[in-house]
């Protein structure tokens, strides 16, 4: 049996996602609510969050000033 380590990985937990993408876990959670973030339903009450895929979402709304 592997230990656990501090760094997540690479499914995140609610808490986990927020703290990537810098924001309250109640945002990541109104997000998962509109179906405005990938996520994964595990059951009716898990959800987990792919790290690339969130990482992906966070670049595509990346706003570039010229």
């Amino acid at each position: 049996m592997t230990a656990p380590t501090s760094e997540p990985g690479p499914w995140l937990t609610a808490t986990e996602a927020a703290s990537l993408l810098g924001v309250p876990r109640s945002t990541v959670h109104s997000y998962v609510r509109a179906k405005r973030i990938p996520f994964a339903r595990l059951s009716p009450r898990v959800i987990r969050f792919d790290r690339e895929e969130l990482l992906a979402w966070l670049e595509a709304r990346r706003v570039r000033t010229p």
